[in-house]
């Protein structure tokens, strides 16, 4: 599971452990920003389910409010616990969370 995580997240040239590290933890310090992005998901997916009326646009808006509230929770749950440590956040579940969002 981390060898796959680990080619998801390299590029072409690998960075070192402490770029990565810090590029980590710059993505688990971004509450805010992730807040604005599923709020935005979750009003095109409100918008959708409007005007079309269809049950798949409900699924989405259900799935957006799952998912969504699962990615803040995790995140919240990395930062708590590297404020804890007095280290910085560096898990992976809220980059797997942000992908099955996006898929």
């Amino acid at each position: 599971m981390r060898a796959c995580v680990d080619w998801l997240l390299a590029g072409t040239h690998p960075e070192p452990d402490e770029i990565r590290k810090d590029l980590l933890h710059q993505r688990a310090s971004k509450t805010k920003t992730l807040a604005v992005a599923i709020f935005a998901s979750l009003l095109t997916s409100t918008i959708a389910a409007a005007l079309t009326g269809a049950l798949w646009a409900y699924a989405w808006v259900a799935a957006e409010v799952v998912l969504g509230t699962t990615r803040v929770y995790l995140m919240m749950k990395d930062v708590a616990k590297a404020k804890a440590a007095q280290r910085t956040g560096t898990t992976i579940a809220p980059i797997w969370a942000g992908l099955a969002s996006a898929s």
